[in-house]
């Protein structure tokens, strides 16, 4: 079982270059990639910094990819499809978990789910209070390149995970994908042990530990 240890990080200015600054200083930095399915063998760099605040889960994702794509810009979309990055989080009832995926743009899905079937998407209104930074301007994009670099900070608030206060342990995982870039790919933090991709995996999410 992978685990990590996440800080107490002072965020200040809700601006990408600030957010980016106290989370690399003071967050801890991990990776995304693992490459679970031989069949999808491009990995992209994918750097994470994360940390929390009394309110929010703080992820900065750092990518570099040869296929940068957004063609979702409506919440609640296919961004899964485009170049996008994905927090998975256990629900404190051991039943349920939550999915938080956004591309590179910032467009979001979020729910809360039994399965990957069977889920309720969160309301627009809630969506939003996510916030989401991204170097890149919020209108689609389909770019080629060796090494294309782009960056999104992503405060997931843990009242959206039906919390009132910062909690000692986490279960989840963090995942980076692209279904309709020209090479797909499904990388993700802690392994998974699946035949086929599938990220909707509670029984593989890591250890998050709050300190």
């Amino acid at each position: 079982m992978k685990s990590i240890e996440i800080p107490a990080v002072n965020i200040g200015q809700l601006t990408l270059p600030a957010i980016a600054q106290e989370l690399k200083s003071q967050g801890r930095p991990t990776c995304i990639d693992v490459v679970n399915w031989a069949k999808y063998g491009y990995k992209p760099m994918v750097n994470l910094y994360l940390g929390h605040s009394s309110s929010r889960l703080w992820c900065l994702f750092n990518v570099c990819e040869q296929h940068v794509l957004a063609r979702n810009t409506v919440t609640n979309s296919n961004v899964w499809e485009d170049s996008c990055v994905e927090i998975f989080i256990a629900d404190q009832d051991g039943r349920h978990y939550y999915n938080f995926e956004i591309n590179c743009i910032g467009t979001a899905l979020a729910a809360r789910r039994c399965s990957q079937d069977v889920f309720q998407l969160l309301a627009p209104s809630q969506v939003q209070s996510i916030v989401r930074l991204g170097s890149l301007p919020p209108k689609p994009i389909d770019k080629h390149g060796p090494a294309l670099s782009w960056q999104l900070a992503v405060g997931v608030p843990f009242s959206l995970l039906g919390l009132d206060t910062v909690p000692p342990v986490l279960w989840g995982n963090f995942y980076k994908c692209g279904d309709n870039t020209v090479q797909p790919h499904y990388l993700s933090w802690a392994p998974i042990d699946t035949p086929e991709p599938n990220f909707h995996q509670p029984q593989f999410f890591g250890k998050i530990i709050l300190y």
